[in-house]
């Protein structure tokens, strides 16, 4: 998804949601630094009060809407904002309890460890090998039918894993590693619940206006009509009207 999501962003209105191309850039720098804080909270949450395998459930569970929010036709901006929370709300949940479950597979000093977190990375990371078809699929589709392609895709994957993760982790990972006491468990799911929405109020303001170029252009449309021009523009025409008087 992201060897197109930068693109979708910068796209012409309604096949994408019409930014400059330095703001996409800026919306895909601050995603990635946003998503690595979050994951911080992420990691404490699951290792001290949702346990890894329940942190993660909610993960896989989650992650298909991840692109489905963008698949909405004609919604811009606002599914960028559904995006951001439901990936941000990942993050503060599961953190990286993907490789610490992984980690527990194998007994402290197992050479197979190394090897295990490997193959994880790179299967973690395959996508960004196929760029060329997802590109040629948003050429052939439009962008949000390949969002929602990849909703698909991501569906299956989740149903895959829950079907199969009994089978594989057995009791590993179900409670916490260091859980909270239950009154302070209580007071840490009160504080994330608050803090997302918090944040997706933050991004509903934000975003609220529209794209910045749809501010431009309004501006720019004032300013040919004489309202939008500076002060000391106007300033100087009338008193150079007022002398040739």
């Amino acid at each position: 998804m992201t060897s197109i999501f930068i693109y979708y962003l910068y796209a012409a209105a309604p096949a994408g949601v019409g930014l400059t191309k330095v703001q996409a850039s800026q919306i895909i720098t601050l995603d990635a630094a946003l998503a690595s804080i979050f994951s911080s909270v992420g990691s404490f949450m699951a290792d001290r009060v949702f346990g890894n395998r329940r942190a993660y459930r909610f993960c896989t569970i989650a992650g298909p809407f991840f692109y489905f929010s963008l698949a909405i036709p004609r919604r811009g901006i606002v599914g960028v904002v559904l995006y951001c929370c439901i990936g941000y709300m990942n993050s503060m949940v599961a953190g990286s309890s993907m490789y610490s479950l992984l980690g527990k597979l194998y007994a402290q000093g197992d050479k197979r460890r190394d090897g295990a977190f490997s193959i994880q990375y790179v299967l973690s990371n395959i996508g960004a090998m196929f760029p060329v078809v997802i590109g040629s699929i948003a050429l052939v589709v439009g962008y949000q039918k390949t969002f929602f392609i990849l909703g698909i895709v991501g569906a299956l994957g989740s149903t895959v894993y829950l079907a199969l993760e009994k089978r594989a982790f057995g009791p590993i990972g179900m409670e916490p590693d260091d859980p909270l006491p239950p009154e302070q468990k209580k007071k840490a799911i009160t504080f994330l619940i608050l803090g997302v929405l918090a944040f997706g109020g933050l991004l509903v303001l934000l975003f609220s206006g529209g794209s910045q170029e749809a501010w431009d252009s309004a501006r720019k449309r004032r300013v040919n009509k004489g309202d939008g021009a500076p002060c000391m523009t106007r300033c100087a025409a009338a008193i150079s009207k007022r002398n040739d008087c």
